[in-house]
């Protein structure tokens, strides 16, 4: 819903998922996204998570093709 997005919401959702995979002995937490979701991006990157992959021309949207990004953190 766009009247949420920019408020943190996410950014607090990934930052609590961390902690507790940390609690949890979790090694490494890995996100995927699509190249048109630019906040997702932001929230990942803010947050310490690196591109590990890329598949190109993954998705069609809106009759053009988009690539799939692979981002992963290490705990």
């Amino acid at each position: 819903e766009k009247e949420i997005w920019g408020k943190g919401y996410a950014t607090s959702a990934i930052k609590k998922i961390i902690k507790i995979a940390k609690k949890k002995g979790i090694k490494k937490v890995k996100a995927g996204l699509y190249e048109i979701n630019k906040g997702s991006a932001k929230v990942l990157i803010k947050n310490g998570f690196k591109i590990e992959g890329k598949l190109k021309s993954e998705i069609i949207y809106k009759k053009k093709r988009y690539s799939s990004y692979l981002y992963g953190k290490v705990l």
